[in-house]
């Protein structure tokens, strides 16, 4: 559930202050450190796979607005 409240976070910090990209990547950073560790483990990752695509997204589109 954590990992749900740093999606979170950062899109309501987004929401509230505008982008900052550095937020934005290291919210990700934090997703793709976890999911490396699902993998290494063998855990399930299709739930942090669509986190992470979440915040993707929103990068992509800010990326493609400027």
């Amino acid at each position: 559930m954590k990992y749900h409240w740093i999606v979170i976070e950062t899109l309501l910090d987004c929401i509230e202050n505008g982008v900052d990209e550095k937020k934005l990547r290291n919210a990700t950073l934090q997703l793709d450190i976890e999911l490396d560790r699902c993998l290494v483990g063998n855990l399930p990752t299709e739930e942090l796979e669509r986190l992470k695509s979440t915040l993707e997204r929103l990068n992509y589109d800010i990326a493609h607005n400027e």
